[in-house]
């Protein structure tokens, strides 16, 4: 799995990654939700929760399943990534925040609720990092 938003946030959580231009330009890498000291970071697991609940959002969303889609999607806004704006915030992404709360938050369900094509969908939750 393309793991975008889990790489975004372990750069901005722990002081690896420094992000410039393009926040989602990442490559497929592994990444382990334990910082240097091997304490399991919080936010790192709630991005990889958010991003599972995405593609089954995605899932739910090609079989006609529309309530459940959007249940999922909200579900990883609201029990997941509410949970990793704080870091982000500390560590000076507000506005990657912002950006990434609004297509969560607002471009996501959206689609959902107009009947979007699969593809729309499915090309927003790339953004973020499921592929």
């Amino acid at each position: 799995m393309n793991q975008k938003l889990i790489l975004l946030i372990a750069g901005l959580i722990t002081p690896i990654l420094v992000l410039q231009s393009n926040p989602f330009a990442f490559g497929q890498t592994e990444i382990s939700n334990q910082t240097e000291t091997g304490v399991t970071d919080p936010a790192i697991t709630y991005a990889q929760a958010a991003i599972q609940l995405l593609n089954q959002t995605q899932m739910e969303y090609s079989t006609g399943n529309s309530t459940g889609a959007e249940e999922l999607a909200t579900e990883a806004y609201l029990e997941n990534f509410e949970h990793v704006e704080s870091p982000l915030e500390k560590k000076g992404a507000e506005e990657l925040k912002e950006q990434i709360e609004d297509m969560m938050r607002e471009d996501l369900r959206e689609l959902i609720r107009n009947n979007a094509s699969a593809e729309e969908l499915s090309s927003l939750i790339a953004k973020l990092g499921p592929s």
